[in-house]
């Protein structure tokens, strides 16, 4: 494995100048020994043939493979390693120093010399959580008192600052530097993982000499607290993480709010009475939302409800056997399906691999509810691998183009982080002129031609109201923004997130998954939007 994704356990302490292993060991089945001969194991990838390597020193021979040998293999790599520790602390002790001085000197001579975070950053909310990950990870943290001069370029007072030439200065290059993957080898996981980008935070890369009066910080909330933000009592921009607290909370109240869609109220929520001007959305109070939960389990889902209770979004887990029964409508307004494979989705546990209640899936029955809700006036949000199924189920005129072999070829993006353009519509108001999303395992589609009422019970799908509404796409040019793609073509200037009337009712597909693993700040508010903000009236 290479040292590209700082994602794994064993980076982050390389980058903090000490030893970060990784031990990894092949599957028993669960529990129940493999027999494997010899002729047919497999070499690990960017390795010929199955031998002694300097990557691969002791290949084990084939047989038996059982759990006692997995727990034998990492009993012994700790008890190496705390075996050393003991005998040679001196060493380790001296290394880690050496380590620690050479990271600095690397700060003083190489680029980029330092990172600032200006103070004019609309989301204060995402740029408290990037410093508080910062501190959390043992970095120090300035914020300068007066203007910061670099480059040629002059940022404004109260802007944070973090010098590279300190113990952990290569942690924050880690995390804070563009992936620029190299030429060879296609990655074999995540390529990119810069956390500015991925939570929608402007950073500047210092390379020359700096000019600023800096003072070291402690704390997130003083971190930010000298940002002049752009909210008020009464009136919240949603470009700010912080909003969207506020607007859950004053719903949670019975008090509405009002999303302004044109002007100077762009992407603006206000309180209280609905405004007199036209260009605004009454939210008079939250919807019920019901989150799909898979018996099967989901980590998809898991990140889900992680955001959803960070934010205070009330909401409710919906089962196979709550969807199978169906009449929707009764505990749900909006029904939100994480990212998880159509297979899943219907079919879930076979038969006798788990008790009986938590085997299969929606099976037709949850599948028609589902149709039958949105179709009578419901909403429906989908994420990545579950937008596929929707998009099957209601038979919207839309094509993914990363798996249709005409289109594809051999299109590759593993992991990385990509720009998108928001289209001109009211549910995108105050959006800017890019959005940073995290592409992995996503979809991105073509709009076809209308298609009949084969999925809608005999209401014909006609003009303007069948067809989808592209939302956000991905850019056009210069789309890959951080990691590793092949082909990027393929999906340049198609849908990431699509709006589609379907009957009564809508649904909101997003290609990608807008909370991938709890980091893409940039994009929880895209989720938001979807699960909040009604439809416009139409003229």
């Amino acid at each position: 494995y290479d040292m590209w994704w700082n994602g794994g356990n064993r980076n982050v302490p390389v980058r903090h100048n000490i030893i970060g292993l990784l031990t990894e060991a092949a599957s028993v089945n669960f529990a129940s020994p493999v027999f494997i001969p010899h002729d047919e194991l497999e070499a690990p990838q960017g390795l010929g043939a199955y031998a002694p390597s300097n990557r691969f020193p002791a290949p084990w021979p084939g047989g038996w493979w059982r759990l006692r040998d997995i727990i034998d293999i990492e009993l012994a790599f700790g008890r190496s390693l705390l075996g050393s520790l003991a005998r040679e602390p001196r060493t380790w002790l001296e290394n880690a120093m050496g380590a620690s001085q050479r990271a600095m000197k690397h700060g003083q001579e190489g680029t980029p010399r330092a990172w600032i975070i200006p103070s004019d950053n609309p989301n204060r909310g995402a740029v408290r959580r990037l410093v508080d990950t910062l501190l959390i990870g043992g970095v120090e943290v300035h914020v300068s008192d007066g203007e910061v001069a670099a480059d040629g370029r002059r940022w404004p007072a109260n802007s944070i600052v973090i010098q590279r030439s300190q113990p952990y200065g290569a942690h924050v290059k880690d995390l804070f530097e563009i992936q620029r993957y190299p030429e060879g080898e296609p990655p074999y996981d995540v390529a990119g993982w810069t956390l500015p980008l991925l939570m929608g935070v402007h950073r500047v890369e210092v390379v020359g000499p700096m000019e600023a009066m800096p003072r070291l910080v402690h704390t997130a909330d003083e971190a930010v607290a000298g940002f002049p933000g752009r909210s008020s009592d009464a009136d919240w921009d949603a470009s700010d993480s912080d909003t969207w607290l506020k607007v859950f909370e004053t719903l949670g109240r019975d008090e509405p709010v009002h999303f302004g869609t044109t002007g100077e109220a762009a992407g603006r929520f206000r309180s209280g009475s609905a405004p007199d001007e036209e260009g605004w959305l009454s939210v008079e109070s939250l919807p019920r939302i019901g989150v799909y939960s898979p018996w099967s389990g989901s980590k998809d889902e898991g990140w889900m409800r992680w955001l959803l209770d960070t934010y205070g979004v009330p909401y409710i887990s919906v089962r196979n056997e709550m969807l199978r029964a169906g009449k929707l409508s009764k505990i749900v307004d909006v029904l939100l399906i994480p990212s998880i494979r159509g297979r899943q989705l219907d079919r879930g546990r076979s038969q006798g691999s788990v008790p009986e209640r938590f085997a299969g899936g929606l099976a037709p029955e949850g599948a028609i509810a589902v149709e039958e809700f949105v179709r009578t006036g419901g909403t429906l949000v989908t994420l990545a691998e579950s937008s596929t199924w929707a998009q099957k189920l209601l038979d919207l005129p839309l094509s993914d183009v990363t798996s249709d072999p005409k289109t594809a070829g051999n299109f590759s993006c593993p992991g990385s982080v990509l720009r998108s353009i928001p289209e001109d519509h009211p549910l995108t108001a105050g959006l800017g002129p890019s959005v940073n999303l995290f592409f992995s395992g996503s979809a991105a589609w073509s709009l076809g031609a209308a298609k009949s009422s084969r999925s809608t019970g005999g209401a014909k799908k006609t003009g303007d109201e069948a067809k989808p509404q592209v939302l956000l796409r991905y850019a056009p040019r210069h789309t890959l923004l951080s990691g590793w793609i092949r082909k990027p073509d393929v999906i340049a200037g198609q849908a990431a997130w699509v709006l589609a009337k379907h009957g009564e009712g809508r649904v909101h597909l997003f290609g990608f998954r807008p909370h991938y693993r709890g980091w893409t700040q940039a994009t929880f508010p895209l989720l938001f939007r979807a699960l909040l903000l009604p439809e416009p009236e139409q003229d």
